[in-house]
Formats: C-alpha cells, sequence, structure tokens
C-alpha cells in the first residue's frame, strides 16, 4: 500500500469522484435539500462550497439570483452545465468574503455540504464577520454542518479513533476529523471538522443563532438559543 499523505482541500474536491457525488441528491429527505426547500421564493442568494450543480439547480429553478462560489474549478465547470444561469466565482471562500466585504446585500448564505468545518479554525470567525457585512438586516446565513456531541460516548470515541483510523478511515479528537480520501485508499487523508455546542456559541457570539439538529440559523439580531 502507498505511504497514506495529507490532503488539502482543493485536491480533495478536484476528484471527479466528488464531483460524481455532487450532481444529483439521492433522497428527498437530504438536510441540504430540506434548507433550499425552507427559502423564500425569489431571492438573491451566495452559496459557498456551491458543488458539483445539484444545489445550484435546485435553487434557480426555484427563481433565486444565485452567486455561487466553490474552490474547485472541477466542481465549478460541472455546476456550470448542470445550470448556466448562476454567476460563478472559482475562489477560495475567505478569500471571496474578503474581498467583498460590504459589497452586496444579500437574502440568504448558505454553506451546505459541511461547508464550515472545512475553513481553518484561524479563518472562521473573519469569514462570518465579513459575511454578515454582506446579508441583508432581515436575511438569514444558514450552514448544515456536523455536531460533536459533548457526551462521555463521543468523547471516548475521539480519544480511541486513532486507533482504529486505519481500519475504519475516520479519526475524531478533539471534534476534528480525518477521512480516509474514499475514492482510493492510499491517496491520502483529509481533515474536516465537527462543533461543538460551545464553538457555535463563540463563533455567533453577537449574532442571533438558532440550531436544529446539524443545521444552524444566523442573523444579524443578538440572541443565543441552543
Amino acid at each position: 500500500m502507498a505511504k497514506i499523505r495529507k490532503m488539502g482541500v482543493r485536491e480533495l474536491f478536484e476528484e471527479q469522484g466528488r464531483v460524481d457525488d455532487c450532481l444529483v441528491y439521492s433522497s428527498k429527505k437530504d438536510p441540504n435539500l430540506e434548507i433550499i426547500n425552507e427559502l423564500a421564493p425569489s431571492k438573491q442568494i451566495l452559496s459557498l462550497g456551491c458543488g458539483g450543480g445539484r444545489e445550484i439547480k435546485e435553487l434557480v429553478s426555484r427563481g433565486h439570483r444565485v452567486i455561487a462560489v466553490d474552490i474547485s474549478q472541477r466542481m465549478i465547470d460541472s455546476s456550470k452545465k448542470i445550470e448556466p444561469r448562476a454567476e460563478y466565482h472559482c475562489m477560495d471562500a475567505v478569500k471571496f468574503a474578503r474581498a467583498n466585504k460590504n459589497k452586496m446585500k444579500l437574502d440568504y448564505i448558505l454553506g451546505l455540504y459541511a461547508f464550515l468545518g472545512y475553513i481553518d479554525n484561524l479563518n472562521r470567525k473573519e469569514l462570518v464577520e465579513n459575511l454578515m457585512s454582506m446579508l441583508k438586516k432581515d436575511g438569514t446565513m444558514i450552514f448544515e454542518l456536523r455536531r460533536f456531541t459533548e457526551s462521555p460516548k463521543y468523547i471516548f470515541k475521539a480519544l480511541i479513533a486513532p486507533l482504529f483510523a486505519l481500519y475504519f478511515g475516520d479519526n475524531w479528537k478533539l471534534g476534528d476529523v480525518y477521512g480516509r480520501n474514499a475514492h482510493d485508499l492510499r491517496a491520502g487523508w483529509h481533515k474536516g471538522h465537527h462543533f461543538t455546542d460551545s464553538e457555535l456559541k463563540k463563533l455567533f457570539k453577537n449574532y442571533a443563532l438558532r440550531v436544529r439538529d446539524n443545521k444552524v440559523y444566523v442573523r444579524h439580531r443578538r440572541l443565543t438559543n441552543l
């Protein structure tokens, strides 16, 4: 077996297998599709980590005006083929938000498919603040993410997971998740993040925050309700 190496986010999502996984929804109960179905019609939306096309197709078909951002050119190219009517940017989301701070007035900002977990911890706070400057006062920012339940079961799993990572492909360590490349186990590892409730409170402490399962809704008004 080839030596396991670290994979970056851009490299991970440039894989053809990853693109193929983002073409259609496998279930009408997909939590990301449920979020899209909840949105008010015909709004201005920023989709971060837009993927290979399924999300943008669903949004545009509902009359939304969509700005789509993804770090992977392969994902962007795939989404353009499926839904060409969106405005596309192949760019790191942190850099995009920094460049567009105070320059947009959006109804919704979406970060689906565990998008926020792939943003480095050092950049998350800046990203959130810059995105909020791009949101209308009555707008909503919505993230679908993975939560790390602070219970003995999950803490125990976090501590022992490194011993089993080579066999089961996931390594939980204090909220961080390292998973093998699903399409070629020899290729390497990628890193994501599971959020604790305390992390969410800290990250969004100046804003209205509502958490429902793995769905996080953020607005300008100060309120914490977890």
